[in-house]
């Protein structure tokens, strides 16, 4: 029973995120729209950047959520509890960081050549621009890695201690990781499966949440670099 009520922990998180940051987004857009500052633009004919608004704004949420709950369980020491110290072994974290977000890029290809996609099409920017391509490259480099690594790699691993070993915890927190970015089919829960077992292994090794959100930031960050460089004039 306890495995699985961890197993559910992380879908309720996010369930919960979702539901509060849609009732946020849609009612920023109603009250808008009342004031006569901008047309309706939310729903499925909604504009580019209600449709960002809405991938965005529950990973605050998310965050807090989780802090909540942490600081409900372990008071004062909900930080150390879910992993925000400072990284046991810096030269590991360098290591990683240097290593993966090539390896990243390099297995995101090859998916994208085994599912007969293009890579212009694979490394295709969203249809943004101005501040809202900024605004994507934000929730992506920033607002995603922080709040998915409190969930899978903070919370999950707090909660699995005493409950399943350290190789047990990396796989499963991985597997919900990769699941959770199943909404357009099976080749991004795929692309990011390994992200999430590596990001596993740092948070291990490094005894630290941070190691895991720095390499997650910057496995994102190279994404977004071959994204931008694809889309050079």
């Amino acid at each position: 029973m306890r495995l699985v009520v961890l197993v559910l922990r992380a879908p309720v998180f996010l369930v919960a995120a979702g539901l509060l940051g849609l009732a946020a987004v849609a009612g920023s857009e109603r009250l808008l729209v009342l004031l006569g500052l901008r047309p309706a633009a939310f729903g499925p004919g909604g504009s580019g950047p209600s449709a960002l608004a809405l991938a965005m704004v529950p990973l605050p949420i998310l965050v807090g959520l989780v802090a909540w709950r942490a600081r409900v369980r372990h008071g004062g020491g909900w930080a150390r509890a879910l992993g925000l110290v400072v990284p046991r072994s810096p030269g590991r974290l360098a290591l990683a960081l240097a290593l993966w977000p090539p390896l990243q890029i390099g297995w995101t290809a090859m998916l994208a050549a085994a599912s007969g996609v293009p890579l212009s099409r694979a490394w295709q920017l969203p249809p943004f621009a101005g501040a809202t391509l900024a605004a994507w490259i934000v929730w992506l480099v920033v607002l995603a890695p922080v709040a998915e690594e409190m969930l899978f790699r903070g919370d999950l691993f707090a909660r699995a201690r005493g409950l399943l070993g350290p190789a047990a915890t990396v796989v499963l927190a991985a597997g919900l990781f990769a699941l959770s970015h199943a909404e357009r089919g099976w080749a991004q829960p795929l692309s990011v499966l390994p992200l999430g077992l590596v990001l596993g292994a740092v948070r291990l090794w490094c005894a630290s949440l941070w190691a895991a959100i720095l390499l997650h930031a910057a496995s994102n960050g190279a994404v977004v670099a071959v994204m931008l460089w694809h889309a050079r004039p």
